[in-house]
């Protein structure tokens, strides 16, 4: 993993259009996978099909957990690593019981853990590559819900924004647990690269653009006369509002709709959480 890091690393051009092919590979074909999937799947109980994507994600879980305990061994200090590993497993079990509707919206997080991996010798800084990974999912999320099928969307999935960023951190524990990693890190624990911000700044700025859309601040807050109607304020994200914290479809599938305000915190809590993988690398 070091040498594909450094070859990356020393070949920006490569690694950034690696990074584009692959994020339009996750982005584009959101319904070509879609068809494909039910076609394979076709005639499979829902029940069935659930536990066949959940056991080789589990299968697959358990090789990226080999490898990183593998990797552990030659750290003096493997609890750090070993403790980001443990939380991103706490937080996908999670929101494999309070978030996700099908068990096939696993594969976010294989996605975006790839996605971290080839971009953190782009970003060389841990908190740098998952506000941009964070970003890109949020960018997709938008692609989906304003272009793709909004006809068939009720709200901005935060949901998958949140799955999007778990993937990502998993795959930053990954490399946050290689011998060597301390050399591909471009801040001190005092200093935060100016990435970081501009990256953050961007995360902010564009849900501020799918809030008020082309309203220009409910222009400009009903012109400074501070009238400004509250019921409609997150409108633009939520195109039908959900009865109450629990939504259930059919057949008995009970999930929770995150809605913006608490998708942004949630969102913004996991970056400050996960912007300590720098901690003590090795």
């Amino acid at each position: 993993m070091i040498t594909l890091l450094d070859y990356l690393s020393k070949n920006r051009i490569v690694n950034l259009a690696i990074c584009f092919a692959f994020y339009l590979l996750v982005t584009l074909p959101h319904e070509q996978v879609g068809v494909g999937i039910t076609a394979i799947f076709k005639g499979v109980s829902r029940k069935n099909y659930d536990l066949t994507i959940l056991s080789i994600c589990v299968v697959l879980l358990l090789i990226f957990g080999a490898s990183l305990f593998l990797k552990l061994r030659e750290l003096k200090k493997p609890l750090i690593p070993l403790g980001f590993f443990s939380l991103c497993i706490l937080l996908m079990i999670l929101s494999l019981n309070l978030l996700i509707i099908v068990n096939i919206e696993i594969i976010h997080f294989i996605q975006y853990a790839l996605m971290a991996i080839l971009l953190f010798p782009l970003c060389r800084n841990f908190l740098a590559t998952l506000s941009l990974v964070t970003l890109l999912g949020a960018i997709d999320e938008a692609y989906q819900y304003y272009y793709l099928s909004p006809q068939r969307t009720n709200y901005y999935d935060f949901n998958d924004v949140i799955l999007n960023l778990l993937g990502a951190a998993l795959g930053l524990t990954l490399l946050r647990s290689h011998y060597g990693i301390q050399e591909f890190i471009s801040t001190g624990r005092q200093r935060i690269h100016k990435q970081v911000w501009i990256m953050f700044a961007a995360f902010i700025s564009f849900f501020s653009l799918l809030i008020w859309q082309k309203e220009v601040i409910h222009t400009m807050i009903n012109r400074m006369g501070l009238s400004f109607d509250w019921k409609d304020y997150w409108s633009v994200l939520i195109r039908k509002e959900t009865d109450g914290f629990w939504t259930e479809i059919p057949p008995k599938i009970i999930y929770h709709v995150v809605q913006p305000v608490e998708g942004v915190v949630i969102v913004s809590l996991l970056l400050f959480i996960y912007s300590y993988l720098y901690y003590q690398a090795e």
